[in-house]
């Protein structure tokens, strides 16, 4: 896994939006311009960061994407039942005498 810690900030989120919006196809990247249809998002990386951290409804939608295309989000899986088994009481050791030295 490869992402982007910002100082004073920590996981840029921003940043694996556009890494995995790109590697899917929902980001389109040339050159050194990131487009989203034909929503402009920016020139180079951290401009387009940005733009993601300034319109999060669009940031939430490409996330949105991206984990549907992953096959994770928000689909309600069922819970597969654990089989529980009971624990077993340890019998209490029993008390050893020790004779150290005479």
């Amino acid at each position: 896994a490869e992402f982007d810690i910002m100082y004073n900030e920590g996981i840029s989120r921003e940043g694996g939006i556009l890494d995995m919006g790109v590697a899917l196809e929902l980001i389109d990247k040339r050159g050194s311009y990131y487009s989203y249809g034909e929503e402009r998002l920016g020139q180079g990386r951290e401009k387009s960061k940005q733009y993601l951290r300034e319109h999060p409804e669009l940031a939430s939608q490409l996330d949105a994407k991206i984990r549907a295309a992953a096959g994770i989000g928000s689909q309600e899986e069922e819970a597969i039942p654990a089989e529980i088994t009971p624990i077993e009481q340890d019998q209490p050791a029993e008390q050893l005498e020790v004779a150290i030295g005479d």
